[in-house]
Protein backbone atom coordinates (compact mmCIF):
# COMPACT_ATOMS: atom_id res chain seq x y z
CA UNK A 1 0.00 0.00 0.00
CA UNK A 2 2.84 2.38 0.86
CA UNK A 3 4.55 1.68 -2.46
CA UNK A 4 1.27 2.25 -4.30
CA UNK A 5 0.73 5.58 -2.56
CA UNK A 6 4.32 6.88 -2.73
CA UNK A 7 6.33 5.29 -5.55
CA UNK A 8 5.47 8.07 -8.03
CA UNK A 9 7.51 10.43 -5.84
CA UNK A 10 10.55 8.26 -6.61
CA UNK A 11 9.92 8.07 -10.35
CA UNK A 12 8.04 4.77 -10.15
CA UNK A 13 4.72 3.71 -11.61
CA UNK A 14 2.12 2.55 -9.06
CA UNK A 15 0.41 0.62 -11.85
CA UNK A 16 3.53 -1.38 -12.71
CA UNK A 17 4.92 -2.83 -9.47
CA UNK A 18 6.90 -6.07 -9.15
CA UNK A 19 7.35 -7.69 -5.75
CA UNK A 20 10.26 -10.06 -5.08
CA UNK A 21 11.12 -12.35 -2.20
CA UNK A 22 13.87 -14.86 -1.44
CA UNK A 23 13.57 -17.72 1.09
CA UNK A 24 11.17 -16.44 3.76
CA UNK A 25 10.47 -13.49 1.47
CA UNK A 26 9.42 -15.95 -1.24
CA UNK A 27 6.89 -17.38 1.21
CA UNK A 28 5.57 -13.87 1.77
CA UNK A 29 5.22 -13.24 -1.97
CA UNK A 30 3.41 -16.57 -2.28
CA UNK A 31 1.04 -15.49 0.49
CA UNK A 32 0.43 -12.01 -0.96
CA UNK A 33 -0.75 -13.67 -4.19
CA UNK A 34 -3.63 -15.13 -2.17
CA UNK A 35 -4.54 -12.01 -0.15
CA UNK A 36 -7.56 -10.02 -1.39
CA UNK A 37 -6.23 -6.88 0.32
CA UNK A 38 -3.12 -6.95 -1.89
CA UNK A 39 -5.06 -7.33 -5.13
CA UNK A 40 -4.08 -4.55 -7.56
CA UNK A 41 -1.17 -3.30 -5.44
CA UNK A 42 1.37 -5.31 -7.46
CA UNK A 43 1.34 -6.58 -11.01
CA UNK A 44 4.20 -9.10 -11.24
CA UNK A 45 5.81 -11.38 -8.68
CA UNK A 46 9.16 -13.16 -8.28
CA UNK A 47 9.44 -16.17 -5.94
CA UNK A 48 13.04 -17.28 -5.26
CA UNK A 49 14.09 -20.27 -3.17
CA UNK A 50 11.02 -20.43 -0.97
CA UNK A 51 7.30 -21.08 -1.00
CA UNK A 52 4.15 -21.11 1.11
CA UNK A 53 1.65 -23.75 0.10
CA UNK A 54 -0.56 -23.69 3.18
CA UNK A 55 -1.48 -21.23 5.91
CA UNK A 56 -1.82 -21.93 9.62
CA UNK A 57 -5.27 -22.61 11.06
CA UNK A 58 -6.69 -20.17 13.60
CA UNK A 59 -6.67 -22.99 16.15
CA UNK A 60 -2.94 -23.69 15.70
CA UNK A 61 -2.16 -19.97 15.70
CA UNK A 62 -4.05 -19.57 18.99
CA UNK A 63 -2.09 -22.45 20.53
CA UNK A 64 1.17 -20.83 19.44
CA UNK A 65 0.15 -17.47 20.90
CA UNK A 66 -0.89 -19.07 24.19
CA UNK A 67 2.36 -21.06 24.42
CA UNK A 68 4.49 -17.99 23.82
CA UNK A 69 2.50 -15.83 26.23
CA UNK A 70 2.81 -18.54 28.86
CA UNK A 71 6.59 -18.68 28.36
CA UNK A 72 6.70 -14.88 28.79
CA UNK A 73 4.25 -14.98 31.71
CA UNK A 74 1.96 -12.36 30.18
CA UNK A 75 -1.84 -12.46 30.14
CA UNK A 76 -2.97 -9.91 27.57
CA UNK A 77 -1.99 -8.67 24.11
CA UNK A 78 -1.28 -5.26 25.62
CA UNK A 79 1.22 -6.89 28.00
CA UNK A 80 2.75 -8.84 25.12
CA UNK A 81 3.36 -5.65 23.15
CA UNK A 82 5.37 -4.25 26.06
CA UNK A 83 7.84 -7.16 26.17
CA UNK A 84 11.38 -6.02 25.17
CA UNK A 85 12.51 -7.40 21.81
CA UNK A 86 15.49 -9.38 23.16
CA UNK A 87 13.24 -11.11 25.70
CA UNK A 88 10.66 -11.87 23.01
CA UNK A 89 13.32 -13.42 20.76
CA UNK A 90 14.69 -15.58 23.58
CA UNK A 91 11.20 -16.83 24.47
CA UNK A 92 10.36 -17.55 20.83
CA UNK A 93 13.56 -19.57 20.40
CA UNK A 94 12.90 -21.48 23.63
CA UNK A 95 9.25 -22.35 22.89
CA UNK A 96 8.80 -25.61 21.00
CA UNK A 97 6.18 -26.11 18.28
CA UNK A 98 5.35 -22.49 17.46
CA UNK A 99 3.53 -22.09 14.12
CA UNK A 100 4.85 -18.69 13.07
CA UNK A 101 3.33 -18.28 9.62
CA UNK A 102 0.39 -16.56 7.88
CA UNK A 103 -2.94 -17.48 9.47
CA UNK A 104 -6.11 -18.52 7.65
CA UNK A 105 -8.15 -15.89 9.45
CA UNK A 106 -11.01 -15.83 6.93
CA UNK A 107 -10.49 -12.27 5.70
CA UNK A 108 -6.86 -11.20 5.18
CA UNK A 109 -6.01 -14.74 4.11
CA UNK A 110 -9.26 -16.59 3.33
CA UNK A 111 -7.63 -19.70 1.79
CA UNK A 112 -4.37 -21.61 1.58
CA UNK A 113 -2.03 -19.75 -0.79
CA UNK A 114 -1.27 -22.72 -3.05
CA UNK A 115 -3.54 -25.56 -1.99
CA UNK A 116 -5.40 -27.17 -3.66
CA UNK A 117 -4.58 -24.84 -6.56
CA UNK A 118 -2.96 -21.52 -7.38
CA UNK A 119 -4.87 -18.51 -6.00
CA UNK A 120 -7.51 -17.50 -8.57
CA UNK A 121 -7.40 -13.83 -7.53
CA UNK A 122 -3.85 -13.61 -8.96
CA UNK A 123 -4.45 -15.50 -12.20
CA UNK A 124 -3.59 -12.31 -14.10
CA UNK A 125 -0.25 -11.76 -12.29
CA UNK A 126 2.83 -13.12 -14.13
CA UNK A 127 5.05 -15.06 -11.72
CA UNK A 128 8.74 -15.95 -12.07
CA UNK A 129 9.96 -18.80 -9.83
CA UNK A 130 13.36 -20.30 -9.19
CA UNK A 131 15.72 -21.85 -6.64
CA UNK A 132 19.40 -21.73 -5.80
CA UNK A 133 21.08 -25.06 -6.53
CA UNK A 134 22.91 -25.32 -3.20
CA UNK A 135 20.49 -23.31 -1.07
CA UNK A 136 21.16 -25.56 1.94
CA UNK A 137 24.60 -23.95 2.40
CA UNK A 138 22.81 -20.95 3.89
CA UNK A 139 21.85 -22.90 7.01
CA UNK A 140 24.30 -23.05 9.94
CA UNK A 141 25.81 -26.46 10.60
CA UNK A 142 25.56 -27.70 7.02
CA UNK A 143 28.58 -29.93 6.35
CA UNK A 144 30.47 -28.69 3.30
CA UNK A 145 33.79 -30.56 3.58
CA UNK A 146 34.61 -33.32 1.07
CA UNK A 147 32.86 -36.63 1.80
CA UNK A 148 33.31 -40.24 0.67
CA UNK A 149 30.72 -42.45 -1.04
CA UNK A 150 29.40 -43.87 2.25
CA UNK A 151 28.82 -40.41 3.72
CA UNK A 152 27.11 -39.29 0.50
CA UNK A 153 24.78 -42.26 0.61
CA UNK A 154 23.94 -41.56 4.26
CA UNK A 155 23.15 -37.89 3.59
CA UNK A 156 21.00 -38.62 0.55
CA UNK A 157 19.11 -41.34 2.46
CA UNK A 158 18.36 -38.87 5.24
CA UNK A 159 17.44 -35.96 2.96
CA UNK A 160 15.18 -38.00 0.67
CA UNK A 161 13.92 -40.39 3.37
CA UNK A 162 15.02 -43.20 1.08
CA UNK A 163 16.48 -46.68 1.45
CA UNK A 164 19.90 -47.69 0.08
CA UNK A 165 18.61 -48.67 -3.35
CA UNK A 166 16.51 -45.54 -3.80
CA UNK A 167 19.33 -43.29 -2.61
CA UNK A 168 21.85 -44.89 -4.99
CA UNK A 169 19.42 -44.43 -7.88
CA UNK A 170 18.91 -40.79 -6.87
CA UNK A 171 22.67 -40.18 -6.75
CA UNK A 172 23.04 -41.67 -10.24
CA UNK A 173 20.26 -39.41 -11.56
CA UNK A 174 21.86 -36.30 -10.07
CA UNK A 175 25.24 -37.17 -11.57
CA UNK A 176 23.88 -37.64 -15.10
CA UNK A 177 23.70 -33.98 -15.98
CA UNK A 178 26.75 -32.95 -13.95
CA UNK A 179 29.94 -34.64 -15.27
CA UNK A 180 32.65 -34.85 -12.61
CA UNK A 181 30.45 -33.44 -9.83
CA UNK A 182 31.88 -34.06 -6.35
CA UNK A 183 30.19 -36.10 -3.64
CA UNK A 184 29.68 -33.07 -1.43
CA UNK A 185 28.05 -31.12 -4.25
CA UNK A 186 25.62 -33.98 -4.94
CA UNK A 187 24.72 -34.06 -1.24
CA UNK A 188 24.19 -30.30 -1.08
CA UNK A 189 22.05 -30.25 -4.24
CA UNK A 190 19.84 -33.13 -3.08
CA UNK A 191 19.45 -31.56 0.36
CA UNK A 192 18.57 -28.21 -1.22
CA UNK A 193 16.04 -29.80 -3.55
CA UNK A 194 14.26 -31.78 -0.83
CA UNK A 195 14.18 -28.87 1.60
CA UNK A 196 13.48 -25.91 -0.70
CA UNK A 197 12.86 -26.81 -4.33
CA UNK A 198 9.89 -29.16 -3.82
CA UNK A 199 7.59 -26.36 -2.67
CA UNK A 200 8.72 -23.99 -5.42
CA UNK A 201 8.22 -26.69 -8.05
CA UNK A 202 4.74 -27.37 -6.70
CA UNK A 203 3.82 -23.69 -6.95
CA UNK A 204 5.21 -23.51 -10.50
CA UNK A 205 3.17 -26.53 -11.58
CA UNK A 206 -0.02 -25.13 -10.02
Amino acid sequence: QWVHDNIANFGGDPNNVTIYGQSGGAGKVSTLLAMPGAKGLFHRAIIQSGSNLKGVSKEDALKSAQALMSKLNVKTVDDLQKVPMDQLIRATTATQGLRLAPVLDGWSLPRDPFSPDAPPISADVPVLLGTTETEITFFPGTGMDPIDDAALLARVKQAARADDSQAKHLIDLYRQGRPGVSNIDVALIVESDTRVRVGVTTEAEL
